[in-house]
């Protein structure tokens, strides 16, 4: 069964990011959501006052960090951006500690 994930976006920082990392979330996201071979887990760095995760992908031969929040039954897509070699080694580590499941809009 498959689920239409509905995506917003501040459509300036998705300006930002295409010019400065070469990335479009528009373009990736979905990709990044159809992946099963994915390492989610909730983005913990700061005290954000909601919960957002890190979603981490290959597309199109690059290694990428989504990064994306729950919101009002979308997904409310925050950033993307390439992983180096070291940071995919430590996150797949952790693929193989625990299952993550991408959480519900």
């Amino acid at each position: 069964m498959n689920v239409e994930i509905i995506f917003e976006w501040d459509e300036v920082k998705r300006q930002k990011n295409i010019k400065e990392r070469g990335l479009d979330i528009l373009a990736i996201a979905p990709l990044v959501f159809e992946d099963q071979n994915v390492v989610i887990e909730q983005d913990n760095r700061w005290n954000y006052t909601e919960k957002r995760f890190r979603d981490f992908a290959i597309v199109e031969e690059k290694r990428v960090c989504l990064c994306f929040t729950p919101r009002n039954e979308k997904m409310h897509l925050i950033t993307v951006f390439r992983v180096r070699a070291k940071q995919w080694e430590k996150f797949y580590e952790r693929k193989n500690r625990s299952r993550n499941q991408r959480p519900k809009g």
